[in-house]
């Protein structure tokens, strides 16, 4: 973007300020103007508030000669901004040109803008890609975080230190990066007629792990507050705007900061205000209520529809043989003439190698004409996708994985009846 204006100065004690405003259509030399900026953090009585936004002030000098008229316009984000402290970038944003007016009677006066940080615009943008559709599939939660930042406008830079892991995951790796969602979840109990927006999405990802969003110096940073409590150089993960990994991956952050009294030369100093101590609110015991989104599970086609009579949408048929042929608009496979063998096998498209099974719910009906027959069947998950060689780890009668080297036959006499298996086991590396 072209610069159009700036704003540079130093304060009494030496500290370089400087302010631009970019304008795509202007074509010329940038003209320094007059004005002061004020950064300010917005404010919350909850600690673990999810989403925490950057707000800039700035006050410009006009006059009759410099009224800045060409500063209003009817856009949200036409005009885009920076602030930087002694050359480091704390602030990227966008004018809000609502604060404009012209002064009719002085020759001279003072107009404030304010610009924000684009994470006020969050909630009247919807979670879709770059071409307004909806997103659909398996992502983790670092692509979901980044699709929805990159709404904004600002494509930052994303910093994230979440000291929570699921059992298995090695500490070297990022939660954010190795934890999955569904993201046709993200719809509004209306029939899926309306997209969530993203700040919804945001604070989904976030809340469970109690972590906050903010904007820092220019980029995107997740934290938990009590991490950085008592830690002042956490160690964070380093993605781009597209979360991909950046070189180095991990970066250590310095946000040791001493606060003391001009007298004594400390930088930062309270000015203008009593210095005094206040009790806020601690990080004590919280609940976490999952509110956003109407799906639980990763496999979106988990009734097993098919809609052209021939392949099932998200599996892969890895044995067709005694399986009754597909019918175009109904779910389910029809297993005929078992006892001949061999196994017939379904194989998800979603899961994949290294992830993380915690529930499994099976629905089967069996119907014959005797009463009291027993149907024996076997339920197997394999660790690589060459499944005739792979590690197999068989499903026990007392619901628990085992990798027993010979399969394990359960039987269940359920004549003229459906029957629900819930499997509520939890394994590493696995593939259904």
């Amino acid at each position: 973007m072209a610069l159009k204006y700036f704003i540079e100065y130093q304060d009494v004690i030496n500290i370089t300020h400087k302010f631009n405003i970019y304008d795509d259509t202007f074509a010329g030399v940038a003209t320094q103007i007059d004005g002061s900026i004020i950064l300010n953090y917005s404010e919350t009585d909850d600690p673990l508030e999810a989403i925490r936004g950057q707000g800039l002030s700035v006050q410009l000098e006009a006059s009759t000669s410099m009224t800045f008229s060409d500063l209003w316009n009817e856009g949200e984000k036409g005009l885009r901004v920076d602030y930087a402290r002694d050359s480091i970038i704390l602030f990227k944003g966008w004018l809000n040109p609502e604060g404009f007016f012209e002064n009719y009677v002085s020759t001279n006066w003072l107009i404030t803008f304010v610009c924000v940080d684009g994470i006020g615009y969050l909630k009247d943008l919807s979670f879709v890609d770059n071409f307004g559709f909806q997103i659909t599939g398996k992502k983790t939660y670092l692509e979901i975080l980044s699709i929805a930042l990159k709404r904004t406008g600002l494509l930052q830079n994303i910093y994230a230190d979440i000291q929570i892991r699921y059992t298995g995951l090695l500490e070297t790796l990022d939660t954010l990066d190795n934890t999955f969602a569904n993201t046709e979840r993200y719809v509004k109990d209306d029939q899926g007629q309306t997209i969530m927006d993203c700040d919804n999405v945001i604070r989904d990802v976030l809340e469970p792990f109690g972590a906050v969003l903010t904007a820092f110096k220019g980029d995107w940073y997740i934290y938990k507050p009590n991490q950085l409590f008592s830690n002042a150089t956490p160690v964070f993960y380093a993605y781009d705007s597209d979360g991909i990994a950046l070189i180095p991956g991990t970066v250590a952050i310095d946000i040791s900061e001493t606060i003391g009294s001009s007298i004594n030369g400390f930088a930062l100093h309270h000015c203008s205000e009593n210095q005094q101590i206040n009790n806020k609110n601690s990080l004590g015991a919280y609940r976490i209520n999952y509110k956003y989104g109407l799906i639980n599970t990763l496999i979106s086609n988990k009734n097993l529809l098919s809609t052209n009579g021939t392949t099932i949408d998200g599996w892969d048929i890895i044995s067709s043989t005694n399986i009754v042929p597909l019918v175009a608009g109904e779910s389910g496979v029809t297993f005929n003439n078992i006892l001949t063998g061999p196994i017939e096998k379904l194989r998800s498209k979603v899961l994949n190698i290294g992830d993380v099974v915690t529930d499994i719910l099976i629905t089967y009906t069996h119907r014959n004409s005797r009463t009291n027959l027993n149907f024996n069947f076997q339920i197997i998950i394999a660790d690589t996708e060459i499944f005739a060689t792979a590690n197999k780890y068989y499903l026990q009668p007392n619901n628990t994985w085992g990798n027993v080297g010979v399969a394990n036959t359960l039987v269940s006499t359920i004549p003229y009846r459906s029957s629900e298996i819930n499997i509520n086991q939890r394994h590493q590396n696995q593939q259904q």
